[in-house]
């Protein structure tokens, strides 16, 4: 019999990290899945509760008309032309951007369609593809899928958390550097990129000549009144950058799955055609959607981001009591990426006494990235009493299985 699976696909299998004495992400989640079953019931904290953090009502009133009067349900593969006019102009009023809606706009089912339409688009095999470490779990398996030569650039750990670390990236950036890969506001880790920071990388990819996909899915859910710089604003970057956008965070709404793609028309006319051979376009109903979430008043963002950083504050403030864990306060994301080295186990072992001993399930640090190891992310959008309840058995399990 033929070979039934093409090589593409196993190079896209969850990556390997042996070499520093990790478990593969596919063992690891095996053992978490076999304690699944062992324990039955448990919390997940891995991602948002969507039963608690709902869409506004505004927008499932904007989808429901979109549902009874569906005027253009056979949009371009762009996306809708007015949804689009729509994106346009959120990004020039929350970002200073001067983006064309008819060539530089495309709207995706999901940031993840833009990010695997990046790679598809502009990499070949062998391309250099460098990617900050630790950082969103789904971009080296789709880099790896269109053999992309991968490269970590680690963030810098400092004081239970990390900072990005510029002459990390200097070191590892050459003129076979073909993509930069990031978020902004990280995650898991939840820092937030500087002017500074982002001047540095800019330098960087002018002067080499390479590419950035910035991921900013997260770009309005910054706390603490701190601003966001897009990378795309700084000089010589706007034909660099590919700008990733959306909506499931701030308002709640991953179940939409609709996003948008920023970038140079070259660029942004390959990802719509693979749209389009792949899924056609995204869901009217969505973007329109998306539309009512981008035009809202200010004070529904302003709302949700309060609610969050009051549940962040929540988990810090309880994971602060842990012994063993320290707990950076991150300045963007919906992610605390607790340190748990000083438990003396490893995050992948600390993952499954906290779901054995306490019935609670976070993801293992490592799974973000090798540089991730020692920590675990804890998502914390989901009601209060929940946080509050889960940071002292956190605490307790922590206190029983330190070594």
């Amino acid at each position: 019999m033929k070979k039934l699976v093409a090589d593409r696909m196993l190079r896209a299998e969850l990556p390997e990290y042996s070499d520093v004495g990790l478990l593969s992400q596919a063992e690891g989640e095996a053992r978490i899945s076999k304690v699944r079953q062992e324990v039955k019931e448990f919390i997940s904290l891995s991602v948002a509760d969507s039963k608690v953090m709902l869409p506004p009502k505004h927008v499932v009133e904007a989808v429901k008309k979109a549902m009874e009067t569906p005027a253009n349900v056979y949009c371009p593969h762009t996306g809708d032309p007015q949804v689009r006019k729509t994106v346009a102009a959120f990004l020039k009023e929350f970002e200073g951007i001067d983006a064309d809606p008819d060539n530089e706009i495309v709207v995706t089912p999901g940031t993840q369609m833009g990010i695997f339409g990046t790679f598809v688009s502009m990499i070949d095999p062998g391309d250099e593809v460098l990617l900050i470490d630790p950082d969103y779990s789904c971009v080296e398996p789709p880099a790896r899928f269109v053999d992309a030569k991968v490269t970590p650039v680690p963030l810098k750990k400092s004081n239970g958390g990390y900072l990005f670390d510029y002459e990390a990236l200097r070191e590892r950036v050459s003129k076979k550097t073909k993509l930069l890969v990031f978020s902004n506001p990280n995650n898991p880790a939840g820092i937030l990129y500087s002017k500074q920071d982002l001047a540095g990388i800019a330098d960087l990819a002018n002067d080499y000549d390479f590419f950035v996909l910035a991921d900013e899915l997260y770009n309005r859910l910054v706390y603490d009144n701190a601003p966001h710089y897009s990378l795309t604003t700084f000089p010589g970057m706007k034909e660099r950058t590919v700008t990733l956008m959306g909506i499931s965070k701030t308002e709640s709404m991953q179940g939409f799955r609709t996003g948008f793609v920023y970038a140079k028309k070259e660029i942004a006319q390959r990802i719509s055609e693979l749209v389009r051979y792949a899924v056609q376009r995204a869901p009217y109903y969505a973007q329109k959607a998306m539309e009512a979430v981008l035009q809202e008043p200010k004070k529904y963002a302003e709302e949700r981001i309060r609610i969050h950083q009051e549940k962040r504050d929540i988990i810090v403030r309880g994971l602060s009591k842990a012994t063993g864990i320290r707990c950076q306060k991150p300045q963007g994301t919906s992610y605390v990426f607790p340190d748990i080295s000083e438990l003396g186990m490893g995050s992948q072992e600390f993952s499954e006494q906290l779901l054995r001993l306490g019935k609670i399930y976070v993801p293992a640090g490592y799974h973000f990235g090798r540089n991730g190891e020692g920590h675990v992310r804890i998502c914390f959008a989901c009601s209060n009493e929940r946080l509050e309840e889960s940071a002292k058995t956190i605490a307790a399990v922590a206190q029983k299985v330190r070594k």
